[in-house]
């Protein structure tokens, strides 16, 4: 390209393949590092922590479904002498009943089976639906698709990957929805896109996506789609487990708003600005009131970001991004869900060139982004929590970010 006297040249966009090496290095450690720590004979993994701890309450909840036992669900008496005696757990290991029916009667196969088997079941799984949902963005996002090999490692490489396996939580099926709604979105279907953030009603905090959504995007499809199926999943769960399984729930939602942080053992490890508050003034009123405040403050600018976004992906980004900011319980195994709007964003920047300043500290953003989750858990332990600052300088960039003819279409 020939460029006028005094003309600088256009910046390149992004290059994917600059972030191989570190990928690569990510990949090897992460998972290396993962089977030295499950790498043992029986249920406890080299700490002496139960292999997928956080899977143990979901397996109790499925058993008791599977063994004909739905009304039990929320019987904590019942709960905890499941749990002892099904699950080889360490001694005193304790989780409550804290998910709705739903989780329990999609799980509920899973329930038949030895703990063991049911966890290797799951973790499988859970790595086919996040790598369903990554390699979907890899093989629609223009900017991804034309470098996959690097693309793929970046996906493998998420550090909340790892988290995610390792806990056997269910967040890997929160981010295929959310991939799905992001299809709906951006192909103007938005009732799709509303079906699948209302899907997230079996993990009720992720709700708050579709939140997100309505009130930065309204619309009757949008809002009609999650509706229609929040109340499938939860009539056809009543349904079929009996309409009382909701008054033992209704009952443990009482006890968790009476004392919340009986529920939250390790409430420094949340990722949200709910998170970040706590890890400041810890849990009180004030934290509350300044919660409330923060959620109307990062609406209006994620508001200002969604209307100027450069392409309705960047656009969807920022929808996510904001659900999750405000969720009040979004922990590092939870973040596999960012790594939806982390890699819409990238494929725009792998797609335009890097002429801004602001279009270059975005990049900067979304690489602390895609770091962060891998030194989230020592951080709660020094009661420092990053991650909310990062998502809100990433919103604060993207507001500054103009539509320019060379980005505003697909």
């Amino acid at each position: 390209m020939i460029h006028k006297a005094g003309q600088k040249p256009a910046a390149p966009p992004l290059q994917l393949s600059h972030r191989r090496p570190e990928a690569l290095a990510l990949v090897i450690v992460l998972w290396a590092s993962a089977l030295w720590v499950v790498g043992t004979a029986g249920p406890l993994d080299r700490f002496g922590t139960l292999k997928g701890t956080d899977f143990s309450q979901f397996y109790v909840s499925a058993r008791l479904v599977a063994t004909g036992h739905p009304a039990d669900l929320y019987d904590w008496a019942t709960y905890t002498h499941v749990l002892a005696n099904q699950v080889p757990g360490p001694e005193g290991l304790l989780y409550l009943p804290v998910y709705p029916p739903v989780l329990a009667l999609l799980l509920a196969p899973l329930g038949l089976l030895p703990y063991l088997f049911a966890l290797a079941t799951w973790t499988a799984i859970s790595a086919a639906a996040y790598l369903a949902a990554g390699t979907w963005l890899v093989a629609k996002v223009p900017g991804l698709r034309r470098d996959p090999v690097s693309a793929g490692l970046l996906l493998i490489a998420f550090p909340a990957f790892q988290q995610l396996l390792l806990y056997g939580q269910v967040s890997a099926l929160a981010m295929l929805l959310v991939a799905a709604g992001w299809r709906g979105w951006t192909t103007g279907h938005n009732a799709l896109a509303g079906v699948a953030l209302g899907a997230l009603v079996f993990k009720p905090q992720m709700l708050c996506l579709a939140l997100s959504a309505s009130l930065l995007a309204p619309g009757w499809a949008l809002i009609g789609g999650a509706a229609i199926a929040i109340a499938i999943e939860l009539l056809g769960t009543g349904l079929l487990l009996g309409p009382d399984v909701y008054w033992g729930y209704a009952e443990t939602l009482r006890r968790m708003l009476a004392h919340p942080g009986a529920f939250e053992p390790k409430a420094e490890q949340i990722q949200s600005l709910r998170g970040f508050l706590l890890a400041l003034g810890g849990d009180s009123a004030t934290t509350t009131v300044l919660f409330v405040a923060g959620i109307v403050a990062v609406l209006l600018l994620a508001r200002q970001a969604a209307r100027r976004a450069p392409t309705p992906d960047v656009a969807f980004a920022v929808i996510v991004v904001t659900g999750l900011l405000v969720n009040p319980h979004l922990y590092v195994y939870d973040l596999v869900v960012l790594l939806v709007p982390l890699a819409l964003v990238t494929g725009w920047l792998a797609s335009t060139p890097l002429s801004s300043r602001a279009v270059r500290h975005v990049g900067l953003a979304v690489l602390l982004l895609y770091w962060l989750p891998l030194v989230a858990p020592a951080l709660g332990l020094l009661h420092v929590q990053l991650m909310a600052p990062a998502m809100l300088w990433l919103l604060w960039l993207l507001r500054q970010v103009s539509p320019t003819p060379a980005t505003a279409g697909r």
